[in-house]
């Protein structure tokens, strides 16, 4: 189950916007206070157009901020030159620099820094709205004014690079955490087609041997009417053991690959077959009429794996049920060789029939018997042979 992530970057969540846009009217308001008690003190030395002058565009630099994302410059560049000569717009102008600095293009900061600095330093004559002063200000007043416009640039670029550098930082930790999420996702998906395959491999490896069974004996009770009792009891016996053992396979594969309920106990699993159980498999298939053929040459059994014991036995089981289905009645020769350190050589051959299957197929034997051969690092082959035969030969290390 995926869990959603939320990560909110510095300055663009709705408290970041809220205290910068506050701050810069809160400097506006103070701006208008002061208007406000100068004239009512005394002789304001400020005339009331100018006053109004600076508010409406401090209020203009404060409603284009709304816009520094799309034109970061553009709005920049704006608020410095109407900055430069409203006292109110003060603040939204360095925010609009800060702003800038956020996306920590050195030459761009420098170059827009130094603009601003030389810009404010050719206005230090003027007072806080744009009059000229009466007297031209000192060489000492104009130097440190120009060291504290640069200092405040230089505070205020730096603060703007944190922002920047902390809020990529989050972001590509952000990215990151997506991306871990989506191949985890994508390794549950992949576990899960992976689950289906097995456990469809697993049905059709157990199921199919014992229905083929079923269909062939209850074909003989369907176009034999001429059977005795005894046969026809004896072949009802077959068809009635293979269908118990069937279920039987079945609840087992279902019980192993289900995952455990609550308040339920799992039961233990059956014991799997291995290669010792394979001389009863090829007598089943005789006594259901199939005709083999097995040569067996296989050097300290009591050696084997079970695991590749498992697997011998699933491939022999599909060879000679796809043997049954595409080739009824034809004769099925099975080899079986191998040793320790040679590994285990497979190899089953019957007559191609013509004309459709006696059963149906779903088309996987092939494909789950190389699955098989895979997971152990095997080989396999299959196709008409110089003979004329179909072949399947496979080999499994030991």
């Amino acid at each position: 189950m995926s869990v959603p992530i939320a990560a909110r970057t510095p300055g663009r969540g709705t408290w970041g916007v809220l205290w910068r846009y506050g701050l810069a009217i809160l400097w506006w308001l103070l701006a208008l206070t002061v208007y406000v008690v100068v004239s009512h003190v005394g002789k304001s030395p400020v005339p009331i157009g100018i006053a109004v002058a600076d508010l409406a565009l401090g209020a203009v630099i404060i409603w284009g901020m709304r816009f520094r994302h799309r034109w970061p410059r553009t709005v920049f560049v704006a608020s410095l030159i109407l900055g430069l000569v409203s006292a109110s717009g003060f603040v939204a102008s360095l925010w609009a620099f800060a702003h800038l600095a956020t996306r920590r293009r050195w030459k761009e900061i420098v170059g827009f820094g130094a603009l601003t600095v030389g810009l404010g330093t050719f206005m230090s004559r003027s007072n806080i709205t744009g009059l000229v002063a009466a007297e031209r200000p000192s060489t000492n007043e104009l130097l440190f004014g120009l060291v504290g416009s640069a200092i405040i640039i230089a505070l205020v670029a730096a603060m703007g690079s944190y922002v920047g550098a902390r809020r990529d930082l989050l972001q590509a930790l952000h990215d990151r955490a997506e991306e871990a999420e989506r191949r985890q996702e994508t390794l549950v998906l992949q576990g899960q087609a992976e689950e289906r395959n097995r456990i469809a491999r697993e049905m059709h490896d157990v199921l199919a041997h014992r229905i083929s069974l079923v269909s062939m004996h209850a074909g003989i009770l369907a176009y034999r009417d001429d059977l005795p009792p005894g046969q026809v009891r004896e072949i009802a016996t077959v068809i009635q053991d293979n269908a118990r053992q069937s279920m039987a396979e079945l609840r087992t594969i279902l019980g192993s690959l289900r995952q455990d309920g609550e308040g339920t106990e799992r039961q233990p699993d059956a014991p799997q077959p291995g290669f010792d159980q394979i001389g009863a498999l090829f007598s089943d298939a005789r006594r259901a009429g199939q005709r083999l053929e097995v040569s067996e040459e296989i050097e300290h059994p009591e050696l084997m794996p079970a695991l590749v014991g498992r697997h011998i036995y699933r491939v022999v089981q599909e060879l000679i049920t796809n043997a049954r289905k595409h080739a009824a009645g034809a004769k099925v020769r099975v080899e079986l060789a191998g040793a320790p350190g040679d590994g285990v050589s497979i190899a089953a051959r019957n007559p191609l029939q013509l004309g459709e299957a006696a059963l149906p197929g779903a088309g996987i034997g092939l494909v789950g018997l190389r699955e098989r051969a895979s997971v152990l690092g095997g080989t396999m082959t299959s196709g008409v042979n110089e003979e004329g035969q179909f072949e399947v030969k496979m080999w499994f290390p030991w």
